[in-house]
Protein backbone atom coordinates (compact mmCIF):
# COMPACT_ATOMS: atom_id res chain seq x y z
CA UNK A 1 0.00 0.00 0.00
CA UNK A 2 2.98 2.33 0.62
CA UNK A 3 6.52 2.71 -0.66
CA UNK A 4 9.26 3.84 1.72
CA UNK A 5 12.30 5.96 0.92
CA UNK A 6 15.34 7.16 2.82
CA UNK A 7 16.41 10.72 2.09
CA UNK A 8 20.05 11.32 2.97
CA UNK A 9 23.03 13.58 2.27
CA UNK A 10 25.19 10.53 1.61
CA UNK A 11 25.72 9.35 -1.93
CA UNK A 12 25.82 5.60 -2.66
CA UNK A 13 29.61 5.26 -2.52
CA UNK A 14 30.16 7.56 0.48
CA UNK A 15 33.13 6.61 2.67
CA UNK A 16 31.86 7.03 6.23
CA UNK A 17 35.38 6.99 7.66
CA UNK A 18 35.84 10.43 6.03
CA UNK A 19 32.76 11.88 7.75
CA UNK A 20 33.66 15.01 9.72
CA UNK A 21 30.30 16.41 10.75
CA UNK A 22 26.76 15.43 11.67
CA UNK A 23 25.15 18.82 12.16
CA UNK A 24 25.83 22.56 12.12
CA UNK A 25 27.21 22.40 15.65
CA UNK A 26 30.03 20.13 14.40
CA UNK A 27 30.61 22.39 11.40
CA UNK A 28 30.93 25.62 13.39
CA UNK A 29 33.35 23.96 15.83
CA UNK A 30 35.64 23.06 12.91
CA UNK A 31 36.02 26.75 12.01
CA UNK A 32 36.33 25.85 8.34
CA UNK A 33 34.72 28.38 5.98
CA UNK A 34 34.42 25.93 3.07
CA UNK A 35 32.75 23.34 5.28
CA UNK A 36 30.32 25.96 6.65
CA UNK A 37 29.48 27.14 3.13
CA UNK A 38 28.85 23.56 2.08
CA UNK A 39 26.64 22.93 5.11
CA UNK A 40 24.53 26.06 4.46
CA UNK A 41 24.23 25.13 0.77
CA UNK A 42 23.13 21.61 1.70
CA UNK A 43 20.61 22.96 4.19
CA UNK A 44 19.06 25.08 1.39
CA UNK A 45 18.95 22.03 -0.87
CA UNK A 46 17.03 20.09 1.79
CA UNK A 47 14.56 22.93 2.30
CA UNK A 48 14.03 23.03 -1.46
CA UNK A 49 13.52 19.25 -1.59
CA UNK A 50 11.05 19.14 1.32
CA UNK A 51 9.12 22.02 -0.23
CA UNK A 52 8.48 19.80 -3.26
CA UNK A 53 6.49 17.44 -1.01
CA UNK A 54 4.59 20.34 0.52
CA UNK A 55 3.88 21.87 -2.90
CA UNK A 56 2.74 18.59 -4.44
CA UNK A 57 0.23 17.73 -1.75
CA UNK A 58 -1.92 20.83 -1.61
CA UNK A 59 -1.86 22.84 1.59
CA UNK A 60 -5.60 22.18 1.92
CA UNK A 61 -5.09 18.48 2.48
CA UNK A 62 -1.67 18.56 4.11
CA UNK A 63 -1.56 18.36 7.89
CA UNK A 64 1.47 19.12 9.96
CA UNK A 65 2.55 18.84 13.54
CA UNK A 66 5.38 20.60 15.27
CA UNK A 67 7.09 19.88 18.53
CA UNK A 68 9.85 21.97 19.96
CA UNK A 69 13.15 20.63 21.17
CA UNK A 70 14.11 21.55 24.72
CA UNK A 71 16.26 24.64 24.13
CA UNK A 72 18.54 23.70 27.04
CA UNK A 73 19.60 20.56 25.13
CA UNK A 74 20.50 22.49 21.98
CA UNK A 75 24.03 23.70 21.36
CA UNK A 76 24.24 27.46 20.74
CA UNK A 77 26.09 26.60 17.53
CA UNK A 78 22.79 25.32 16.09
CA UNK A 79 21.46 28.89 16.17
CA UNK A 80 24.13 30.06 13.72
CA UNK A 81 22.79 32.77 11.39
CA UNK A 82 19.27 32.63 12.91
CA UNK A 83 17.73 35.59 14.71
CA UNK A 84 15.76 34.66 17.86
CA UNK A 85 14.96 31.16 16.57
CA UNK A 86 13.32 29.73 19.68
CA UNK A 87 10.94 32.67 20.06
CA UNK A 88 10.15 32.60 16.35
CA UNK A 89 9.56 28.83 16.29
CA UNK A 90 7.25 29.19 19.30
CA UNK A 91 5.28 31.92 17.54
CA UNK A 92 5.05 30.07 14.21
CA UNK A 93 4.04 26.81 15.86
CA UNK A 94 0.72 28.39 16.80
CA UNK A 95 -0.33 28.94 13.20
CA UNK A 96 -2.02 26.71 10.69
CA UNK A 97 0.15 25.70 7.74
CA UNK A 98 -2.16 27.62 5.38
CA UNK A 99 -1.34 30.89 7.13
CA UNK A 100 2.45 30.60 6.93
CA UNK A 101 4.16 32.49 4.14
CA UNK A 102 7.06 30.96 2.19
CA UNK A 103 9.68 32.80 4.26
CA UNK A 104 8.26 31.48 7.56
CA UNK A 105 7.81 27.96 6.20
CA UNK A 106 11.40 27.89 4.92
CA UNK A 107 12.57 29.10 8.33
CA UNK A 108 10.73 26.23 10.04
CA UNK A 109 12.17 23.73 7.56
CA UNK A 110 15.68 25.05 8.19
CA UNK A 111 15.11 24.71 11.95
CA UNK A 112 13.81 21.18 11.35
CA UNK A 113 16.93 20.21 9.41
CA UNK A 114 19.03 21.59 12.29
CA UNK A 115 17.05 19.70 14.92
CA UNK A 116 15.66 22.79 16.66
CA UNK A 117 12.13 21.48 16.19
CA UNK A 118 10.42 18.40 14.81
CA UNK A 119 7.94 18.66 11.98
CA UNK A 120 5.73 15.98 10.57
CA UNK A 121 4.00 16.55 7.22
CA UNK A 122 1.10 14.21 6.48
CA UNK A 123 -1.20 14.04 3.46
CA UNK A 124 -4.68 13.48 4.89
CA UNK A 125 -6.01 11.93 1.68
CA UNK A 126 -3.37 9.26 1.03
CA UNK A 127 -1.51 8.88 4.32
CA UNK A 128 1.79 9.81 2.66
CA UNK A 129 4.21 11.58 4.97
CA UNK A 130 7.72 12.88 5.46
CA UNK A 131 9.50 12.98 8.82
CA UNK A 132 13.04 13.36 10.06
CA UNK A 133 14.86 10.32 11.40
CA UNK A 134 18.19 11.95 12.35
CA UNK A 135 20.71 14.50 11.10
CA UNK A 136 20.09 15.03 7.38
CA UNK A 137 18.08 11.81 7.12
CA UNK A 138 14.38 11.70 6.50
CA UNK A 139 11.82 8.96 6.02
CA UNK A 140 9.37 9.40 3.17
CA UNK A 141 6.31 7.18 2.93
CA UNK A 142 4.36 7.51 -0.31
CA UNK A 143 1.10 5.85 -1.18
CA UNK A 144 1.69 3.26 -3.91
CA UNK A 145 -0.37 5.32 -6.38
CA UNK A 146 2.35 7.97 -6.41
CA UNK A 147 5.62 7.75 -8.24
CA UNK A 148 8.45 9.53 -6.46
CA UNK A 149 9.64 11.30 -9.60
CA UNK A 150 6.18 12.85 -10.05
CA UNK A 151 6.72 14.74 -6.80
CA UNK A 152 10.45 15.34 -6.55
CA UNK A 153 13.04 16.61 -8.98
CA UNK A 154 16.66 15.50 -8.62
CA UNK A 155 18.34 17.85 -6.14
CA UNK A 156 22.10 18.11 -5.74
CA UNK A 157 23.25 16.96 -2.32
CA UNK A 158 20.02 15.06 -1.61
CA UNK A 159 20.07 11.31 -2.22
CA UNK A 160 16.95 9.15 -2.20
CA UNK A 161 17.07 5.39 -1.82
CA UNK A 162 14.41 2.71 -1.50
CA UNK A 163 13.85 1.77 2.12
CA UNK A 164 11.95 -0.99 3.86
CA UNK A 165 8.63 -0.62 5.67
CA UNK A 166 9.65 0.58 9.10
CA UNK A 167 6.12 1.48 10.20
CA UNK A 168 4.12 -1.74 10.28
CA UNK A 169 5.43 -4.37 12.61
CA UNK A 170 3.40 -7.31 11.30
CA UNK A 171 6.07 -8.47 8.92
CA UNK A 172 9.21 -6.78 7.66
CA UNK A 173 9.70 -7.41 3.98
CA UNK A 174 12.61 -5.96 2.09
CA UNK A 175 11.56 -4.52 -1.26
CA UNK A 176 13.23 -6.11 -4.28
CA UNK A 177 15.10 -2.89 -5.00
CA UNK A 178 15.97 -2.12 -1.34
CA UNK A 179 18.85 0.37 -1.16
CA UNK A 180 18.58 1.38 -4.82
CA UNK A 181 19.28 5.08 -5.30
CA UNK A 182 16.68 7.07 -7.21
CA UNK A 183 16.39 10.58 -8.64
CA UNK A 184 19.87 10.54 -10.10
CA UNK A 185 21.42 13.94 -10.74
Amino acid sequence: MFNFYNISRFEPDYNFSDKVWNDISDVTKCKNGDMLSHYLWLEKQYVKFINMFIDYFSIDRLAYAISLEDSEKISNDCFFDLKEPIERINNLSRYNLKILNKYDLDFLLKCWVRGLCYLYFFDTLTGSFIRKTDDFNFLLMLHKNYNIDEIFKPTKGVFVSVDMDVISYDEVLLPKNYGEFLLKI
